[in-house]
C-alpha cells in the first residue's frame, strides 16, 4: 500500500477518484474477489487519511496565516 501521508491532499483526492471509479466498475461486474478487496481497503485508507488530516486542521492553527492589516 502507498505511504498516503506523504502524498499531498490533491494527490489523496486524485487517488480517492481513481480508486473509486476502480471499485465502481468492479462492482457494476459483481467482481468482488481478492482485487475487489485490495481496492476497497486502500479506499478506505485513503478516506481516513483525509478524515485525519480534517480534524487536525481543525485542531491545529495554521501557522503561515498572517492577519490583515490595521488601519485604524
Amino acid at each position: 500500500m502507498q505511504d498516503l501521508q506523504s502524498l499531498q491532499i490533491s494527490q489523496l483526492v486524485d487517488l480517492l477518484a481513481e480508486q473509486t471509479s476502480v471499485i465502481t466498475a468492479m462492482f457494476a461486474e459483481k467482481n468482488f474477489g481478492e482485487e475487489y478487496q485490495k481496492h476497497k481497503l486502500l479506499l478506505k485508507a485513503i478516506q481516513v487519511e483525509l478524515d485525519f488530516r480534517k480534524n487536525t486542521a481543525d485542531i491545529i492553527p495554521a501557522t503561515n496565516i498572517t492577519s490583515p492589516p490595521d488601519f485604524s
